[in-house]
Parts: structure tokens; sequence; C-alpha cells
């Protein structure tokens, strides 16, 4: 087992699942429970399934250490763009209240010229399409090289395995090899 490894892991999927939730908050106007919960896992699943990936692969070493990577690859990215969604939609709204038009309609002007809070749905729209895009993504981009990387590990266990039944000077096509490497 190796304690520190599934540690990092755990604290980075804690950080990076908390800023996720932050930015989530800052943007939902829900007001019933179970969409918010379901909204909260969603947005925390990758985190949430690495944290899991970490404790049944606690005994791999070379799970644990892609596992890790993967993860600070992935969280930086996601936690940036799903806080840049957040903040650029709080500057929409805002431009739509300074410009003392309401923030949900969308109305042209007398020379069919869109209005100033014309950006405020398409910026809800774009957010709300990261929200729910950005965490499969996040998913696929931890789960899919853990898994890789646990794979080959356990090949090479396999295959390191195989090879105490045989010489250790035959090659993997049962060649016999020379110190020159030469059959």
């Amino acid at each position: 087992m190796h304690p520190r490894l599934v540690g990092a892991i755990l604290l980075a999927s804690v950080i990076a699942g908390t800023l996720s939730e932050i930015a989530l908050y800052r943007i939902s106007r829900l007001t019933d429970l179970w969409p918010q919960i379901l909204g909260w896992v969603w947005v925390a699943m990758p985190y949430l399934v690495a944290v899991g990936l970490a404790f049944l692969l606690r005994r791999n070493t070379v799970g644990l250490v892609v596992l890790l990577i993967a993860l600070l690859l992935v969280a930086p990215v996601g936690v940036f763009l799903l806080d840049d969604s957040v903040t650029q939609q709080a500057i929409a709204e805002q431009q739509a209240r300074d410009s003392g038009r309401r923030v949900w309609m969308v109305k042209a002007g007398p020379d069919g010229a869109d209005g100033p809070d014309e950006g405020v749905p398409m910026h809800r729209m774009f957010s709300k399409l990261w929200f729910s895009i950005l965490p499969t993504y996040q998913l696929a981009a931890v789960v899919i090289p853990t898994g890789i990387g646990y794979g080959f590990s356990v090949w090479l266990r396999w295959r390191q395995g195989r090879a105490g039944d045989r010489p250790a000077n035959r090659g993997l096509d049962g060649w016999v090899l020379t110190p020159r490497g030469i059959p």
C-alpha cells in the first residue's frame, strides 16, 4: 500500500472538487434539493471516481502514479474552465443590470439591432453546457490513462512471472541471446 500516493490523490480530489462545487454554487439557481444534489454529484464525479480508483489500486504503484498525474493535469483545467464560465456569466449579468434592462429578456431595438443584454442568455447556455459536458471529459481523462497504466503494469508482472519458467538468456521469441545480441 502506498499511503502517500493515495493521500495525494485524495487531497487533489478534495481541492478540485471543492473548487468545482463553489463554481457550481455561484451559478446555481435551483430551489429544489434533489436537482442540486444531482448537480453537485455530477460536477464532482471525476474526483469521486479518482478517490475510488485510488482505494482500488492502492497496491499498484504504476496505477496510482498514472492516476495522480492524470488528476493533476485534468483538475486545474476543469476548475479554470468552470470558474471562467461562471465569471463571464456574472460579467454579462452585471452589464445587463448596468444597462437598466432585465437579464432574462432579449429585445431588439427600434432598428432591429439586438439589445445590450443579448449575451446573458448565451453566457448562461454556455455555462450550462460546460457544467454538463466537462465532467464527462474529465472522467474519461482520468479513467482511461489509469486503466492503461494498470493494465500495462499487470501485463509486465505476468510477463515477469512467465520469464521465471525459461532461461534468462532467452529473448521474447525464444531465441538464445549471446552477449553481442546475435543469435
